[in-house]
């Protein structure tokens, strides 16, 4: 492709304001290190006669207690993956994408930073293996990492299910969400009348669901239509009833036991939870945008899940380190829970956020890639998806070890190649441009199972350097699709063709982020992004500057529609040319030479 000369600048529109809440993204974030902050304290060490002994250090205490009511953040982060989730899902069906693009997505962002991840823990257990290290010292390490891999399979279900649930949302909202908060409570009344508890991992799902289908609610803006009054009653009054069932002993006030397996409990500390980000949500805009709020927030979207992974393997790399230091020096480390103990823990919790982070720098780029393009079978990607939640179940159950990270990393590298289209690669970097196309209907038929414009083909109307969340594309025609992937933007329209104004597009920068479009609210998730992502994809914004033809100069080609002719499954097309400069993009698909061949002959013609 050569851009050859741009037209004449006439006007330039003002920044546009993107739709990106940064107070969320902000909460997200809080989210996040809350949960590295929750492990970290709890990683207890010491060195007894023989040899170090690694365990819960808040198991049996009272300061657990009271921790959790504040680093107990779960039940918001499904409340905001569920809200980012929405308008991810709904963005991408506007831009003619499918449930399975969108659950392709969401799995590639998921479930490819973990299989790197597993798989550089299962060498490690192999090297501590080979340097002698106690196998019962191997085994608990390998426990200890697979314990928070609960989240990315619970996680990875709830995007996996999103579609169905958003299509359930937009029938009967009330009903659905009403229905799997009832389906928790009867599990938790199951489970303690029959004292089986297994009953209780079914809460896995519907727990989980639930606060997701809360995020729905969020997003659709239900929630801040509310009265602030009636907001606040609805936060009281949800923390009212989870004090009485503390008291009554019917759940454990320590909100950590409630998450092992989940209970109904979960779903009144997301109700107080989404209520007060609703209350402060202005202010929580607000402050966002502080530069170094900002700063915070764009380290912390762009590589969400990547921290998640690998923030324990850092806490039992930092645990590993001061039993050997102790061997090693003689130094005694302090008793769990003691003055020592506590006196140490600024220190122990600012070393583990910090380490995180610089390994997440490390490995953002194993996140932060493009998505394939997906299948186009929903059957396929469904299998996919149960082939990766499968890996992260067999952890679980069998533990970390050299044997069962190997099988893992294998169904993990599976399901990543099963869910993507046959010959599509994986692109080096994120989303390219602004992908908008408009097909009118009825000007439309379908040619080899695609959908072709018979009598007005796309005309590339803009070129734009803007990086975005990375995506998969769908089965569009031939012009669509190279729009997307070149980053054109394709118009169908014979009525907006004569005048219609060429937009360039550039990029505004914000700390630590990549593109953004204007007016887009990216998802994090990805991921956990999630958006993660969004997304880095998560934190940038794009401005446009709109380029308008002399209307006084009309195009010399006239009304004439644009050309076309497939070339290796790529549409070659021909703008139109303006005041006697060349075409704004010519050559298309390596044609460059016929392209000005035709012009010349057009040129002689007349």
């Amino acid at each position: 492709m050569a851009i050859v000369q741009a037209p004449q600048i006439a006007a330039s529109a003002p920044t546009a304001k993107g739709l990106r809440d940064t107070g969320i993204d902000l909460v997200r974030a809080l989210c996040v290190v809350g949960v590295v902050l929750l492990h970290a304290i709890m990683v207890g060490v010491t060195v007894s006669d023989s040899g170090p002994v690694f365990e819960n250090a808040s198991d049996g205490t009272w300061w657990i207690t009271p921790l959790s009511w504040v680093l107990q953040v779960m039940p918001l982060f499904f409340i905001i993956g569920g809200f980012s989730g929405l308008i991810a899902y709904r963005r991408a069906k506007n831009r003619g994408g499918t449930a399975s693009d969108f659950v392709a997505g969401r799995l590639h962002r998921l479930l490819r930073p973990a299989m790197f991840t597993v798989g550089a823990v299962g060498v490690t257990l192999l090297l501590l293996t080979f340097a002698g290290v106690p196998a019962d010292l191997i085994a608990t390490a390998g426990f200890r990492y697979g314990q928070p891999l609960w989240f990315l399979g619970v996680f990875l279900l709830c995007q996996a299910l999103l579609p169905l649930f958003v299509a359930a949302h937009g029938r009967a909202p009330l009903l659905t969400i009403g229905a799997l908060a009832a389906v928790s409570v009867a599990v938790d009344v199951l489970r303690g009348a029959s004292g089986f508890e297994g009953l209780g991992f079914l809460n896995l799902a519907f727990v989980w669901l639930t606060l997701q289908q809360l995020g729905f609610f969020f997003a659709d803006g239900s929630i801040d239509a509310l009265t602030r009054r009636t907001r606040a009653l609805a936060a009281a009054g949800a923390l009212a009833i989870l004090v009485g069932t503390f008291v009554t002993g019917l759940y454990s006030p320590d909100l950590v036991a409630n998450i092992n397996p989940p209970t109904a409990a979960m779903l009144l500390v997301g109700v107080v939870h989404i209520a007060l980000v609703s209350l402060y949500r202005d202010q929580l805009e607000l402050f966002s945008r502080r530069p170094r709020a900002a700063a915070f927030t764009a380290f912390i979207s762009l590589r969400t899940m990547t921290i998640y992974l690998w923030h324990m393997p850092v806490l039992l790399a930092m645990a590993g380190a001061s039993a050997v230091g102790a061997i090693v020096t003689g130094v005694a480390l302090p008793e769990l829970g003691s003055v020592g103990w506590w006196l140490g823990r600024p220190l122990w919790l600012a070393l583990a956020l910090a380490l995180t982070a610089v390994v997440a720098i490390a490995f953002t780029r194993f996140e932060a890639g493009a998505a394939p393009e997906a299948h186009r079978s929903g059957r396929r990607i469904a299998l996919t998806t149960l082939t990766g939640l499968s890996a992260v179940l067999m952890l679980l159950i069998f533990g970390t070890s050299v044997v069962t990270a190997s099988i893992a990393v294998a169904m993990l590298l599976m399901s990543l190649r099963f869910s993507r289209r046959a010959g599509s690669g994986e692109a080096s970097g994120g989303e390219g441009v602004a992908d908008v196309v408009r097909m009118p209907e009825g000007e439309h038929q379908q040619r080899d199972g695609r959908p072709h414009a018979e009598t007005n083909p796309p005309r590339i109307l803009s070129v734009s350097n803007a990086v975005g969340e990375p995506r998969h594309h769908g089965d569009h025609g031939d012009g669509e699709r190279y729009g997307h992937r070149h980053g054109f933007r394709v118009d169908t329209d014979p009525a907006q063709r004569a005048h219609q104004p060429v937009q360039h597009s550039e990029q505004v920068r914000h700390p630590g982020g990549e593109g953004q479009q204007a007016g887009e609210q990216h998802d994090a998730d990805d991921s956990p992004g999630v958006d993660p992502g969004d997304e880095g994809r998560h934190e940038d914004r794009q401005r446009s500057a709109e380029h308008q033809h002399d209307p006084a100069q009309p195009p010399r080609f006239g009304e004439e529609d644009a050309q076309r002719e497939p070339r290796h499954g790529i549409e070659r097309a021909h703008g139109d040319q303006h005041n006697g400069d060349a075409p704004a993009v010519v050559g298309v698909g390596g044609q460059r030479e016929r392209g000005q061949r035709e012009q010349r002959e057009l040129h002689a013609g007349r």
